[in-house]
């Protein structure tokens, strides 16, 4: 995307930051998953039945290797180390191979805690539970010997301690006196001796995995992992538990930790740091950042770095030219009484890589001080460890330790090494750019000379991106793609290439030069308004752009749906078939002229109402039009008949009330739930599956999108400020067969309702979007604050309950 005017003088630069990480044959990308709860820690994982790699995990972050580039929509099963199983079909590229998963709770909120039942032994399985003498349901997890039952707040708190037997398989019976709710609620059944023990819990101080535990000389067996941390077993002799024990524990890096600990006045629950065992240790984290520089010029280098610009100190650096695939790394954070030679054997380790270079020492274009430097191709692993990984360890000559945290990495790193791959285009607002405010999908006054615009872009800078014109009711859409190579020259044919998600495209233009920008021609391209580009444009996220197969920019697609779609319906034809016209789209219904035994209808008929009372009726409404408002009302239908997907559902400030928001899915297949915060941008929140209910606590106002799994939008609303349940029907998404466009007398004025009886969905003058959804137990039309009460009499609309529509049927 080019800026107009003056080259260079406006524009900055911001290198791609997608990343293919292993190119060619074993072409692989990194999915990140943000886990909720942060604790989850993941067992395996399979994209559709294939075992997938976890290669790190971090805090609420684990990061997977996907072998297969071009694979988006699939089936994603997850395996917690806590045996919880989680299964998705989803777009595995939604926010740039970035996905957020719940594993949740039961969803009964704070008055219900999850008990956890784990016996000692791995092939131990629990048979039947009882609590103080109730038998209590549980809940099995595949491939593991872990249940889970629900306890529930009495009057005076949870009850916790009591009697808790369970039949074993393999195993003595169970039948022990037990604090359910002690050590995070989780219980482990011992089925080895039977004299009294406690479960010690040992947690790392660090970064470092416990792999090995003893107290006063003796090890301890480990009989369960979580994270970092360990979950182990003290037993009582014939004085009891010896409370103050030396403890010692060994670490995955070969570090170790002990210390004089009081067992029982920590509640079994301590906590062990890996002492330093290096000639210099250092540690950076707190104030440092990842952060990517492009290049600015053809004859600039991009960098990499890893510094905290508050104390001007760096831990970490990389430079490159542009396009040449090679990058130059400096290991800038170790000290200087660290008095490394001028050949350093660094010994390096990320997530689940590592390697061995031979460093020589150099100063780093964009730090100070000389530090061990090596060079590596932008396909090394080491790129996938600074993606994937916690922190990265460099060991310098076994006797020097730097570790650098990687929170923040992903993104600065993948811009790098995109930029490493990619010969510098220009002066171009370059890359992803879903986070820029300042670029939006528009469309603009007409121009002059009467043509229609849709822009990608910033106007008020005058960067431009892509632009769209067409001749009104002409069919036919002019693009000039700004974000193209540098230099090309006039009148050359190339391929426009684009891709949504997991659907591709391809445009042929022909190269002009274009007044006001200035590094060569642009490809300018001419299609109509049906080409499938469009309906991509409309529903995706993101939108990636190759000029002959060189990948040129990535757009955002937030707030494109309506954008396009008043584009395009400005540029097609008036002529087009009309819904209801008795043609071959026609419904043969019209609510302005009842026919002959449907009186009755009229003394009941809210048109919502029917849908929602008699699906098991043959009434039917059989009308015939004449007015001309209702034939547009339906021809514009025709155009657009998931106009809910055009309308903008960001949150509205209707108070800080807290309501009750449902979905009900009766689509017949699983839909997934997004947030919409006040700037328009999504937030998935949760599927749905089929007959299910997700049940969410949100402010009044709250936006909401509703999209097929994988697919598109089918829905859109705001929430009012009561408690209300929508119903996602199966006709969600497309036309309504049963259309119907209602003519009314609003003082003087017709306004026109258009009603899709089977979604429960209507929108009135043209401007009122409404849902008929469960509003405070009854059925009501409503859309944030805007409520309707549409019958075959009257139509009366409020908004802010101030009236604005009071009306008669005509």
């Amino acid at each position: 995307m080019h800026k107009l005017k003056t080259f260079g003088a406006r524009i900055g630069v911001i290198i791609l930051t997608l990343l293919v990480l292993v190119q060619g044959a074993a072409a692989a990308r990194i999915l990140t998953i943000e886990k909720s709860p942060q604790d989850i820690q993941l067992k395996s994982a399979f994209i559709n039945g294939q075992r997938a790699d976890i290669v790190a995990q971090a805090g609420q972050y684990a990061f997977i290797e996907l072998r297969d580039d071009k694979q988006c929509y699939a089936t994603l099963s997850l395996i917690a180390e806590n045996g919880r199983f989680l299964r998705r079909q989803m777009n595995l590229c939604d926010a740039e191979w970035q996905i957020a998963l719940s594993f949740g709770d039961t969803g009964a909120g704070p008055s219900v805690r999850t008990i956890t039942i784990v016996p000692s032994q791995d092939n131990v399985r629990v048979l039947a539970l009882s609590f103080d003498g109730k038998p209590q349901p549980f809940t099995a997890f595949p491939n593991s010997n872990r249940v889970e039952f629900d306890i529930r707040r009495g009057p005076s708190g949870f009850k916790c301690v009591g009697k808790l037997s369970a039949a074993l398989s393999g195993a003595k019976n169970f039948e022990r006196t037990v604090d359910l709710c002690a050590f995070n609620n989780e219980v482990i059944l011992d089925v080895e001796p039977t004299n009294y023990y406690e479960i010690l819990t040992v947690r790392s101080g660090g970064n470092d995995k416990i792999i090995k535990v003893e107290l006063n000389g003796e090890r301890l067996n480990i009989i369960r992992h979580i994270g970092n941390d360990v979950r182990t077993r003290i037993f009582a002799d014939k004085s009891g538990i010896n409370c103050t024990g030396n403890l010692k524990v060994e670490f995955a890096s070969g570090a170790t930790g002990e210390g004089q600990l009081d067992l029982c006045g920590s509640n079994f629950d301590v906590t062990v740091t890996p002492k330093p065992t290096f000639a210099s240790d250092t540690n950076l984290r707190s104030g440092y950042s990842w952060r990517f520089i492009p290049a600015q010029s053809e004859n600039d280098i991009a960098a990499l770095k890893f510094d905290a610009r508050s104390f001007d100190r760096t831990g970490f650096s990389a430079v490159c030219e542009p396009g040449s695939r090679q990058a130059t790394i400096y290991l800038d954070g170790f000290p200087a009484r660290a008095d490394l030679p001028r050949r350093t054997r660094i010994n390096w380790t990320t997530g689940r890589y590592n390697g061995v270079v031979n460093g020589d020492r150099g100063q780093s274009p964009v730090a100070t001080g000389a530090a061990p430097s090596f060079s590596k191709s932008t396909d090394d692993r080491l790129w996938s460890g600074l993606i994937s990984g916690a922190t990265f360890t460099a060991i310098a000559n076994d006797n020097h330790r730097l570790i650098l945290s990687l929170s923040g990495s992903a993104g600065p790193v993948r811009q790098f090494v995109e930029a490493c791959n990619s010969r510098f285009n220009g002066p171009t607002v370059y890359g992803d750019v879903t986070d820029d405010s300042s670029l939006q999908w528009s469309t603009p006054p007409s121009r002059r000379d009467g043509d229609l615009r849709l822009v990608f872009g910033d106007l008020s800078t005058d960067r431009v991106g892509l632009e769209a014109r067409c001749t009104p009711q002409d069919d036919l859409v002019r693009i000039m793609f700004a974000s193209a190579p540098r230099g090309l020259s006039n009148g050359r044919n190339v391929n426009v290439d684009w891709q949504v998600g997991n659907e591709t495209g391809r445009v042929p233009a022909t190269t002009r030069a274009i007044e006001g920008f200035e590094w060569g021609a642009l490809p300018v391209a001419v299609i109509d308004t049906y080409d499938p580009m469009w309906r991509a444009l409309a529903l995706g996220n993101i939108v990636r752009w190759k000029i002959n197969g060189e990948q040129t920019a990535t757009y955002s697609l937030k707030g494109s749906g309506a954008a396009i779609r008043r584009f395009l319906n400005g540029c097609r034809p008036a002529s087009q078939p009309a819904i209801g016209d008795g043609g071959d789209s026609g419904f043969g219904v019209d609510p302005d002229r009842p026919t002959t035994g449907n009186e009755a209808v009229d003394t009941i008929i809210n048109i919502f109402d029917l849908i929602n009372q008699q699906s098991n009726s043959n009434v039917k409404i059989n009308i015939n039009t004449r007015s001309a408002a209702t034939r547009q009302a339906l021809n514009n239908y025709q155009a657009n008949p998931n106009y809910m997907c055009a309308r903008s559902a960001n949150s509205q400030p209707l108070g800080n009330r807290a309501i009750s928001v449902g979905f009900k899915n009766d689509r017949g297949q699983t839909v997934e739930v997004y947030e919409i915060d006040a700037n328009g941008q999504r937030q998935y929140v949760r599927d749905v599956p089929p007959s299910a209910r997700l049940q969410l606590t949100r402010s009044a106002g709250q936006g909401f999108e509703v999209r097929s799994a994988g697919g598109g939008c089918l829905t859109t609303m705001v929430a009012p400020n009561a408690d209300i349940e929508y119903s996602i029907k199966p006709t969600m998404g497309g036309a309504d067969p049963d259309v119907v466009a209602k003519s009314y007398n609003c003082a003087g004025r017709e306004v026109v309702a258009l009603i899709e009886p089977n979604k429960g969905t209507a929108l009135v003058d043209g401007d009122y979007a409404l849902h008929r959804a469960r509003v405070n137990g009854g059925f009501a039309n409503v859309w944030g604050d805007v409520q309707a009460k549409i019958t075959n009499q009257e139509l009366v609309l409020e908004e802010g309950g101030t009236t604005r529509l009071s009306c008669r049927a005509r």
